[in-house]
């Protein structure tokens, strides 16, 4: 993860006297020290450097799409905040002195509000996507429904169809009886 120094917090001493901010700068990360602004003797010195790391923001937020039709573009995008940048700043909570708790209770207070949102966003998906859900249940049972009286209706006719033939058929072989019975009693 990218991590920079925050300018705001440098502090620099060289044998126990601060330096103007015109006598050094940042630059990439790195303190550059501007000679021709100080005046340094020969021997040793001793440099001192204090400051706080801070973490590069940028963090994308993770996405999901779901198809919720049978159509291209019947879809629903949920976005969830990335907690990677949550988790940055509760990482660096100090307790030292009393300004530094101070913020750091700042910063609970708004990793809780964040988390809350969250939970908020995701379980507001949720019962989108129930609702969706439920609502694709029923418009498959409507086609289902229709096939089903479709072939219900089907079924009647032959039912219709055969009892029709069966009693044709009876009535047929009931009038074959009947004329061969008078033929053979015109025959005897």
């Amino acid at each position: 993860m990218d991590a920079e120094i925050d300018p705001t917090s440098l502090y620099v001493t060289i044998d126990g006297n601060r330096l103007n901010a015109d006598q050094y700068s940042l630059q990439e990360n790195k303190i550059v020290l501007h000679y021709e602004t100080l005046s340094l003797h020969a021997g040793n010195h001793e440099l001192s450097v204090n400051y706080r790391v801070r973490q590069g923001g940028g963090y994308e937020a993770n996405a999901f799409t779901f198809q919720t039709g049978a159509n291209s573009g019947q879809n629903f995008k949920l976005e969830i905040d990335s907690f990677d940048n949550m988790l940055r700043d509760t990482n660096v909570i100090c307790v030292r002195n009393y300004e530094d708790a101070e913020k750091g209770l700042e910063v609970i207070d708004q990793t809780q509000s964040f988390i809350s949102d969250e939970l908020g966003t995701v379980g507001a998906t949720e019962n989108r996507l129930e609702h969706i859900g439920f609502n694709l249940e029923l418009i498959e049972e409507i086609p289902l429904s229709r096939i089903q009286d479709a072939d219900m209706a089907n079924e009647s006719m032959n039912l219709v169809k055969m009892q029709l033939l069966s009693q044709a058929q009876q009535a047929t072989i009931s009038h074959v009886n009947q004329d061969r019975e008078q033929v053979l009693q015109l025959l005897q």
